[in-house]
């Protein structure tokens, strides 16, 4: 997963998967992005939180933490699908 710094304080957390079925169902011939947002003002928001292919919600933990977000400190978390 590569995290990038779009402004001060917007970071992307994304990822490309090309080697598993999409939602376990479909087969999708040039692989699938995933992209996180993490906006931080007075407020820290997560739009989507990535959680890497693995499923394992340590693997955003240690993401956020490295682009100084520590999961308690967020206040909003968008899921738009």
């Amino acid at each position: 997963m590569k995290k990038l710094r779009i402004a001060d304080g917007i970071h992307m957390l994304t990822m490309n998967v090309d080697d598993i079925l999409f939602e376990g169902i479909w087969e999708i011939a040039n692989g699938v992005t995933i992209n996180s947002y993490i906006v931080q003002g007075e407020k820290t928001a997560i739009i989507d939180g990535v959680i890497n292919w693995d499923g394992i919600p340590e693997t955003l933990y240690r993401n956020l933490e490295e682009i100084g977000v520590e999961p308690q400190n967020i206040d909003y978390l968008i899921v738009n699908h």
